[in-house]
């Protein structure tokens, strides 16, 4: 049974949101989104963050593996160093959470990039092969360094406010690069 009414002209095809039903959708969606923060208990709010967190590592291997056909198993690796990055930066240097951030995605760009040299030359099973490589190789840096991850007892992420003042920011970059 269709969902729409046959689409007989290609401008129409390329609409995100066709329908009535489709913008009320998204409308209440973000809604409940927006809202979720402020009506569920901090337990909740924690089960919402690991569901995000599941979400993203989830959409990037469906784009790897639906769109561009390749098997790749090291997506638990670079979520592991985005997070790391994060919480050392924050728990160890003080780092607000909205510089912290975007600095994380960089290492693991930087990770992407390096192995990509490697892993763009494969084909196949050995792809797999070099990724899960990869997570295994993460999994012995993060544990062998407890000093700086705290080993296998993790490290203790320090609640993040999204600004501080600006003193607070030249503060911690200061304290951080000395």
């Amino acid at each position: 049974m269709p969902t729409r009414p046959l689409v007989i002209r290609y401008e129409d095809d390329l609409k995100l949101f066709p329908g009535l039903w489709q913008r009320a959708g998204v409308v209440l969606t973000l809604s409940i989104a927006l809202a979720y923060p402020w009506l569920v208990s901090t337990r909740w709010l924690t089960v919402g963050n690991l569901g995000l967190v599941a979400i993203v590592g989830a959409a990037s291997l469906m784009v790897l593996t639906g769109f561009a056909g390749q098997v790749s198993l090291g997506h638990a690796a670079f979520l592991a160093l985005g997070a790391y990055t994060v919480a050392v930066l924050g728990a160890k240097h003080g780092w607000p959470f909205w510089l912290a951030l975007p600095l994380a995605g960089g290492v693991s760009a930087l990770v992407g990039v390096v192995i990509g040299a490697f892993a763009l030359r494969l084909k196949g099973l050995y792809l797999a092969i070099v990724t899960l490589g990869l997570v295994f190789l993460t999994q012995h840096v993060l544990l062998a360094y407890p000093e700086v991850t705290n080993g296998l007892s993790g490290t203790a992420v320090p609640m993040y406010w999204w600004f501080r003042d600006d003193a607070g920011v030249a503060a911690s970059l200061s304290e951080t690069w000395r």
